[in-house]
This record gives C-alpha cells, structure tokens and sequence, in this order.
C-alpha cells in the first residue's frame, strides 16, 4: 500500500530523472520522467485524502479527493488536473515544467494537510 509521502518521493526521483535527461539530450527518457513525475504527484494528493482502492483513474481521483479537502486548495488541485490534461504534450521542454509544477503543486497540498493534521 502506497503513501503520499512515498509517491511524493518516487515525483520528486522521476522529477529528477527527466531533468538529468535534458541535460544529456535524451529527450524520450525526459519525457517519459515527466510523465511518471505527474503521476505520481497526482496520486500523492489523491492518496492523501482517499483510500488507494478508490483510485480508478487520475483525473477522477483528484476530483474525488477535492469533496474532502479543504477549499482552499481547490485552486491547486485544479490546477493539478490542468497538468494532467497535458500528460500527452510532445515538447520536452514544456512537459519537464510542468511535471516541476506538478510535484510543486503536491507538495503543497500534501504538507498543508499533513500539518493541519498534527496542530
């Protein structure tokens, strides 16, 4: 069973996976990193607010999990679904940004919840 912290890290290593990519030009390795970061930064905000055997698809998941987390994060999570439309951009350029916002974006609703939990 997966956590969201332990989907936060496999983002952040897919993250940086696509970003060593660009550097050596391996574009099809830099796109197919980004795209396992996105993933798994959206998995890490569905996770963190429903249970694993609820996840169909990503989409679904995060609106699934926006009935149960605080409006103030609405906006981010929409802007998590905008990424995910996005899965399917051909420019390696664009698609490393956007998985870089994407793992932004989960590690910003992630860590609100898990402190609001705590205190």
């Amino acid at each position: 069973m997966m956590n969201p912290i332990k989907e936060l890290q496999l983002a952040g290593t897919s993250l940086a996976k696509a970003e060593q990519s660009i550097e050596v030009d391996d574009e099809v390795l830099a796109k197919d990193a980004s795209r396992r970061a996105i993933r798994h930064a959206a998995k890490a905000v569905a996770l963190t607010y429903i249970d694993e055997s609820n996840i169909v698809d990503l989409r679904s998941s995060i609106l699934m999990a926006m009935e149960h987390m605080p409006p103030k994060l609405w906006a981010e999570a929409l802007r998590l679904l905008e990424i995910i439309r996005s899965l399917d951009e051909e420019n390696v350029q664009i698609l490393v940004d956007l998985a870089r916002e994407a793992v932004e974006v989960a590690v910003g609703i992630v860590l609100t919840e898990a402190f609001s939990r705590e205190g």
